[in-house]
């Protein structure tokens, strides 16, 4: 997507290319090898397409019902991350439809530039997490010579497509802003990392934390619907654990925070393989 990296197929294997290498033809490296599953039938690397997300989807020779997928086509080499009938689909295929790179936008002063028109970038990411860990992905367009991150736990980056760890888990509003000599553009969403789900679950209506903020003596109420066992957890704005209480279907939980410096506290409460984020704030 960033034009550093050209990707070819030649059945079994699968190569890139350093186009800003020396010697292109000498930097080639192989990233994938089929690895002999069916899908129905074979399933060796044939087409391949970028996508409107800035992964690359590739092909088997033959119809089938999966698509191999390099999620990462702007890193060097197996960090590409090739992964074989990556995307499952309920059909057969025979082909992928193109998609029109409309990302590329004017070419300043060549001869198709006509309308003189500048490129602005327009921001765009994706990211992957696992556990409190996330990848960013720039997905920008027209040509951006700059990036700032803002991860929304008051971090920031200038890499193009930075890793970042979160201290707690929860939700945070990460905005990336893109520049160059023309403009800029910035691109803000919620993400949620080390919870199970974005919505809340339903076990989770009539849930309350009194007082908020609290001077050190937290209630936590509970619904009849939190009948099972589950755990409150208290993280400080580190990420470091500082309270824990079992709970066993209670109706009221009381949690001591009396200790604790004033500041800001993220919740955990856990039932089952379900978790539930709140805030409070310890002012006394």
């Amino acid at each position: 997507p960033d034009s550093r990296y050209l990707y070819t197929v030649a059945g079994v294997v699968a190569y890139q290319f350093d186009m800003q290498a020396s010697d292109i033809a000498a930097s080639r490296t192989a990233v994938a090898w089929y690895d002999n599953q069916a899908c129905p039938f074979a399933c060796t690397f044939h087409r391949l397409e970028l996508a409107p997300d800035g992964t690359i989807i590739c092909t088997p020779v033959d119809s089938g019902n999966a698509f191999h997928r390099i999620r990462h086509p702007e890193r060097a080499g197996t960090a590409c991350d090739f992964r074989q009938q990556d995307i499952k689909i309920q059909y057969g295929y025979d082909n992928l439809p193109h998609f029109p790179v409309f990302r590329l936008g004017p070419v300043d002063g060549s001869p198709c530039d006509t309308l003189g028109l500048d490129n602005r970038p327009l921001a765009g990411w994706r990211h992957a997490a696992q556990a409190l860990a996330v990848d960013f992905t720039s997905v920008s367009w027209y040509e951006p010579t700059a990036w700032h991150w803002d991860f929304g736990d008051g971090s920031t980056s200038a890499a193009v497509h930075p890793p970042h760890t979160y201290a707690a888990p929860g939700g945070y509003d990460v905005c990336l802003t893109v520049s160059n000599q023309h403009g800029s553009d910035t691109k803000c969403r919620k993400i949620w990392v080390g919870v199970s789900r974005t919505d809340e679950p339903t076990w989770a209506i009539g849930f309350s934390l009194q007082p908020n903020p609290t001077s050190g003596h937290l209630s936590a109420i509970c619904p009849e619907t939190m009948r099972e066992d589950g755990q409150i957890t208290v993280f400080d704005a580190t990420g470091r654990k500082v309270s824990a209480v079992n709970f066993t279907g209670e109706s009221r939980v009381e949690l001591d925070l009396s200790l604790l410096p004033d500041g800001l506290y993220s919740v955990l409460v856990r039932v089952g393989n379900e978790n539930l984020m709140r805030k409070i704030i310890v002012a006394k």
